[in-house]
């Protein structure tokens, strides 16, 4: 069972093994940065601490830029406590607001994406190391059920 919250970089491998296999990944300080030429996807990796998702102005730009240079899909891809979603850029209407922190030096402008805006993925995450332990949970607990079953067998009259 995964028992800590997953880095972008973590986060970007898991991505590469569950669903993007020729995705070339670049670690950056709290985000990755992804590509798949095959499936022709540019997007970013990144975690969070807390259910709340929020991308800046310039991330947006940077995913929005480097999808369009390639003509490929601008994806956003974030990890929370309770999930792992990935959003499709072009085809959500973000607001950004200005956030300012004084103490930590902060100005930016940053806009709010709701889960429901997305696509949940990996959904064994994080109760689950894998997709494979996912899954032989899932037919353990179909086989449970089966067990209370009664089945019919040579001679029973009904």
């Amino acid at each position: 069972m995964i028992t800590h919250q997953l880095n972008a970089e973590e986060f970007s491998k898991l991505i590469k093994e569950n669903i993007y296999e020729d995705l070339d990944i670049t670690n950056v300080d709290e985000y990755s940065v992804i590509r798949s030429d095959r499936d022709e996807v540019y997007a970013m990796a990144k975690s969070y601490p807390t259910d709340d998702i929020m991308i800046s102005e310039e991330e947006y730009n940077k995913i929005m830029l480097g999808a369009k240079s390639s003509d490929y899909s601008a994806l956003f891809f974030a990890i929370t406590p309770s999930g792992a979603y990935q959003f499709a850029l072009e085809l959500i209407n973000l607001k950004f607001e200005n956030y300012v922190d004084h103490d930590a030096g902060i100005d930016t402008n940053v806009a709010e994406l709701n889960p429901t805006a997305g696509v949940e993925i990996l959904e064994w995450y994080p109760e689950f190391d894998s997709h494979e332990e996912y899954l032989d949970t899932l037919l353990d607990a179909s086989m449970d059920k089966l067990e209370d079953v009664p089945m019919w067998e040579e001679g029973d009259e009904w």
